[in-house]
């Protein structure tokens, strides 16, 4: 009676056949009520397993993520139509049937997922692992990736499974951020630059006069002793390096006064390339006892550009005077000058050497009033600072790089003005 109790309607059905006196036997009875029970208790764990189908069914398909299995050749198994419509597929069909290698197709960089199975076999799992993706349609997605494989009882991998995430738009903002810190960090560069140039043309004006004044009176008694007929040659020899000495400080002296007059210029329409070529042959003389090779590139028709051509000419004569003492122990010599014009705002200038380069360490550096890497008295470190506020009171760049050739390139560019284009 407690049987029946908790039957239901179909136990219910099966006992009264049961009552039937074919069944008589009372251990037939209990046979067949067992195997009631045994189809009653499948069924229900059928039935939660159907629903449990249909809920990770259901996040399956409506996942914003794209979910998948790929065997280990690297074709899809499943995938969801989150990830077909990632790649830009019609459906996940269409995605399995198209792609038959991902490593091929998909990754952008092939050596991606060898390196994520590769984590796989030694960490377990990938973890966000962000590389680019083809989809369809030849674009690039970057995905953010989550991988593990799955493995039989003999710890071998049947397949890989997990989910990937398009972060497309997260890295177009980092780059933009990027640009913008970029961006940021030059204009703070070139206001530190330009606050040390300003320092230095105040300072300038007030120390060259007040330098020179004694500097004159000390040349001219070192003169009037050199005319003495009794001097020995010792007392000579010393007389030279005061002279050498009076010499170099009158050049830096000329220097600092660079500083103060960096933007008295003369402005005036003007042809890059004519005022190289004049540069060139100024020094022409220089290039040919040094055994310097050239290698002379002018773009025809640049467009006129608004210059000083004194200030200018000190700027492009100062820098090849740099590569020509950057190259002075190498046995073949190359000088290199590049104009250039793509139809922007700017007119482009490059002066390139194969000598020692710059340490990058320096590299900040090269601009900084009184800066050099040249032996004491071969330079005063005045030259590029001097160049550099020339450019930029031309509204221009410059920038240097060191070259593949070990040497190292400048960069300049200059703004012009549309309507002074050459026809």
């Amino acid at each position: 009676e407690e049987w029946i109790t908790f039957a239901d309607d179909g136990h219910r059905a099966l006992l009264e056949t049961i009552k039937a006196p074919m069944y008589d036997d009372l251990g037939m009875f209990i046979g067949v009520l067992g195997i009631g029970r045994d189809i009653t208790e499948r069924k229900l764990a059928e039935e939660a397993l159907k629903k449990s189908e249909e809920r990770y069914r259901s996040i399956f398909e409506n996942a914003q993520e794209g979910i998948f299995q790929t065997t280990v050749e690297g074709r899809f198994l499943t995938a969801n139509s989150a990830m077909a419509t990632l790649l830009g597929y019609d459906s996940p069909e269409d995605l399995k049937t198209t792609v038959t290698d991902i490593s091929k197709q998909l990754y952008v960089n092939p050596e991606d997922r060898k390196l994520m199975l590769k984590m796989i076999e030694e960490q377990g799992s990938v973890r966000r692992f962000e590389t680019q993706f083809y989809r369809k349609n030849g674009s690039i997605v970057w995905m953010s990736v989550n991988l593990q494989a799955a493995r039989d009882e003999g710890d071998h991998v049947i397949y890989y499974e997990g989910f990937n995430e398009d972060i497309t738009e997260r890295k177009k903002a980092e780059g933009k951020l990027r640009g913008t810190l970029c961006e940021l960090q030059e204009t703070r560069d070139l206001l530190i630059q330009s606050e040390k140039l300003a320092a230095m043309g105040q300072l300038s004006a007030g120390v060259a006069h007040e330098i020179m004044n004694p500097i004159n009176i000390i040349s001219m008694k070192i003169q009037l002793m050199g005319m003495t007929e009794t001097l020995t040659d010792e007392a000579k020899a010393d007389l030279q390096v005061c002279k050498d000495q009076i010499a170099r400080i009158t050049n830096i002296t000329k220097g600092l006064g660079q500083f103060a007059r960096v933007s008295d210029k003369q402005m005036a329409l003007g042809d890059l390339n004519q005022l190289c070529d004049h540069v060139v042959t100024l020094i022409a003389p220089r290039l040919k006892v040094e055994n310097v090779k050239t290698d002379i590139q002018y773009q025809p028709n640049l467009p006129l550009i608004q210059m000083d051509k004194d200030k200018m000419e000190q700027v492009i004569l100062n820098l090849i005077s740099n590569a020509l003492d950057a190259m002075h122990d190498k046995e073949e010599k190359i000088l290199r000058i590049l104009t250039e014009f793509n139809g922007g705002n700017v007119v482009g200038l490059t002066i390139s050497d194969n000598g020692t380069g710059i340490a990058p360490e320096i590299m900040n550096r090269i601009f900084d009033p009184f800066f050099t890497t040249k032996k004491t008295g071969e330079g005063t470190g005045l030259g590029l600072s001097i160049s550099y506020g020339i450019i930029r009171d031309h509204a221009g760049n410059i920038r240097a790089e060191n070259n593949e050739r070990g040497g190292t390139s400048f960069f300049i560019e200059l703004p012009i003005k549309h309507d002074t284009a050459k026809n």
